[in-house]
């Protein structure tokens, strides 16, 4: 399944935008396409599989948590195989999209 969502943080006037997904049982590609930087993690699906029958909601928090924190402590790789490479530009795909679906953050100045 593909997440895409909107940290808050301000680096362009629509915000950060992030999309991933599982290209398979043990890579996440996710493209931060606020800042234009796309990426590899290394993780286990079955980890989020076998998560609690929690609502949606809650699994879709936990991914994006996953994502993020391995984002932001640099525990990525650059998309060097060519499914990582088309994988990640589905994932700016996705962003555009998101942007052009719902409004955007209204800043002064950017």
């Amino acid at each position: 399944m593909q997440h895409v969502w909107n940290t808050g943080c301000l680096y362009q006037s629509h915000g950060q935008v992030i999309a991933a997904k599982f290209i398979d049982n043990n890579r996440i590609v996710f493209s931060d396409y606020s800042r234009m930087i796309d990426g590899v993690i290394l993780s286990d699906k079955a980890k989020f599989d076998k998560m609690p029958k929690l609502p949606e909601s809650f699994r879709t928090g936990a991914f994006q948590r996953f994502v993020m924190d391995r984002y932001l402590h640099n525990q990525y790789q650059m998309p060097f195989e060519l499914d990582e490479q088309e994988a990640s530009r589905e994932m700016d795909k996705a962003c555009v999209a998101f942007i052009d679906n719902f409004p955007s953050i209204k800043v002064k100045g950017l």
